[in-house]
């Protein structure tokens, strides 16, 4: 019933699989969340992570229409873990580059890590 896009929106522009993931919890009738994590290394103010979600759900036709989120924590893969167990999501949908081979030991990847540890459903789209 819940699902909750956690995202940096930074590339603000239209992404098909996010549309997809829109028509997706239309279907189930799920109610779909925006997620932002600020940490420490990486932090943003309220109003520029505000501005970027309404940019990227502008380019979507949807703005005013998804609840977003800004959550803090010490890492992106606690905050996620965390906002989904505080607010009861029911599935966790990230992006994910496809990241293989050598090119896995050069990039973090947050959803392979929530994929080992995470006790979420969780969906990958792929960008």
């Amino acid at each position: 019933q819940k699902v909750v896009f956690a995202y940096d929106f930074i590339q603000t522009q239209a992404l098909n699989d996010f549309t997809g993931l829109v028509h997706f919890c239309q279907e189930l009738g799920a109610k779909l969340h925006l997620l932002y994590v600020n940490t420490p290394d990486n932090f943003k103010d309220t109003a520029q992570v505000l501005n970027q979600m309404d940019t990227f759900l502008e380019a979507h036709g949807l703005f005013g229409k998804i609840e977003k989120h800004i959550y803090n924590d010490h890492t992106i893969e606690d905050g996620i873990t965390a906002f989904a167990h505080i607010y009861q999501m029911d599935l966790i949908a990230l992006t994910t580059h496809g990241y293989g081979g050598f090119r896995r030991f050069l990039h973090h990847s947050i959803t392979e890590n929530l994929v080992n540890f995470s006790d979420k459903n969780l969906l990958c789209l792929h960008f």
